[in-house]
């Protein structure tokens, strides 16, 4: 299933006591519901899904686009290779290669961090943030990519058409993202 912004999910599971229809809609083969229904909803992302979103157009778009201070010089970058990676102990790693467009120098960012839900159930938040340390990092290609990383990861990306969502757990494995929360279906997508 593809959802928003070219990200792509593993699975997608909505589970509700019942839902109002129309029947004289359905009998014609639209779907419509009658009232708001409410679910709960289980969204499986795998690295592979993940690492689809970070190297999108759409993010390599938003990348390009920015201008970054580094090392005294005002340079926008061109994003090669972004790598997103789910190791375990419920944490994430993101690796990168870039090139500054100033002095066409292709430099590394890397970090690890660990996702938390924020109160209101809208948001993965990265937290205890550690940047890759060495040679040829720079803290402020990470800040950039650690921002692009929430958008990727913004729950607003995960909504479909007529279907809210609010997260309550999440769970980070080798290899597999889990979300689950609450959804309120005002209607089935269109698509």
């Amino acid at each position: 299933m593809v959802m928003q912004q070219e990200l792509r999910v593993d699975s997608m599971t909505l589970q509700t006591e019942s839902i109002a229809i129309d029947p004289m809609r359905a009998m014609f083969g639209t779907i419509e519901v009658t009232r708001p229904t409410e679910a709960t909803a289980q969204v499986v992302l795998t690295e592979a899904d993940i690492n689809q979103a970070f190297n999108s157009s759409f993010v390599q778009q938003k990348l390009a686009a920015l201008t970054l201070m580094i090392d005294g010089q005002s340079t926008a970058i061109e994003p090669l290779q972004i790598e997103f990676r789910l190791p375990g102990d419920g944490e994430v790693a993101i690796d990168a290669q870039v090139r500054l467009l100033s002095s066409d120098e292709v430099r590394p960012i890397g970090f690890t961090a660990v996702p938390q839900l924020s109160q209101d159930g809208q948001q993965i938040l990265l937290a205890d943030v550690q940047p890759r340390q060495g040679n040829g990092y720079s803290p402020e290609l990470t800040e950039a990519l650690l921002a692009q990383t929430q958008e990727v990861l913004d729950l607003r990306n995960f909504e479909l058409d007529g279907i809210e969502l609010a997260l309550h757990h999440l769970d980070v494995a080798v290899g597999k993202l889990t979300l689950c929360g609450a959804a309120s279906i005002q209607r089935f997508p269109s698509n």
